[in-house]
């Protein structure tokens, strides 16, 4: 091997290795090696629910975009809206804060609320079962040039999350956002347009928080773990966005990884 190659490859052994922060007795939570990344990044939100006989297409492909892109600077959120609950069916995922986030969207961006519905970093909609559109919008999504970064560090505390960000680079006017992400789950439908289906779910929004970011670029954000939180099955998704206009500046995310412990 070409010895400046060699030596690139230990170092990204080493980073990748450093890159680990413990945060329990036996959990640590994996921190994104890459904070900033040059080929840019893309945030996929995707606005469904139980109760939408249009939405399970969608909600499988963002688990195909998330298999395919799960090493890559592609984040994706599954918010489960509440307005189908009243149609026969009482989607467990739903809440009025994700149909408020789509209500922001559509002022936004000038469209109609409807499911199921794709917004890539906060600047373009569709129909979020139409692969053709979301992959030419992820591929010119991910080419960008963004301008700033956002590292987090967190840890599950007595049924909380204390979550630790630092921002950087020009991200202003700008909040911070963070999602709790359950990765995957089946459900059995009994009622409504869907009576009868198993749906597999992936990346599920579970909770999510918007704060203004500290003078300093730095801060704290404390938010709720649900009782069937699980440390292997979630992550967390952070991004910065222009509350005005919905457009995301940077993202990152990280996941709890199990560390097993020898007996004694």
């Amino acid at each position: 091997m070409n010895p400046i190659k060699l030596f690139t490859a230990i170092l990204l052994a080493v980073v990748s290795t450093c890159c680990v922060a413990f945060v329990g007795s036996n959990y640590v939570l994996q921190q994104p090696v890459h904070v900033t990344d040059p080929n840019g990044f893309a945030v996929i939100e995707l606005f469904t629910s139980e109760g939408c006989s249009s939405c399970p297409p969608a909600d499988e492909l963002a688990g195909k975009i998330q298999q395919e892109y799960k090493n890559e600077p592609v984040y994706i959120l599954v918010y489960h809206v509440d307005y189908w609950d009243r149609m026969g069916w009482k989607d467990t995922y739903s809440n009025a804060a994700y149909t408020q986030c789509q209500s922001e969207y559509s002022q936004s961006l000038g469209a109609q609320i409807y499911t199921p519905q794709a917004v890539v970093n906060g600047q373009a909609e569709f129909v979020g079962s139409d692969e053709s559109k979301l992959r030419k919008t992820l591929t010119e999504a991910i080419t960008g040039k963004p301008a700033a970064g956002v590292k987090i560090n967190a840890e599950e505390v007595n049924g909380n999350l204390l979550i630790n960000y630092s921002v950087t680079g020009k991200y202003k006017p700008a909040v911070i956002r963070v999602a709790l992400i359950q990765k995957t789950a089946t459900r059995q439908i009994k009622r409504g347009e869907n009576q009868g289906h198993t749906l597999t779910h992936w990346q599920i929004v579970r909770g999510l928080k918007t704060v203004a970011i500290g003078n300093t670029g730095t801060g704290k954000i404390q938010m709720p773990v649900p009782p069937d939180f699980s440390k292997k099955d979630w992550e967390i998704i952070a991004m910065l966005q222009n509350s005005g206009t919905g457009k995301m500046y940077a993202a990152t995310k990280t996941a709890f990884t199990v560390i097993a412990t020898e007996p004694r």
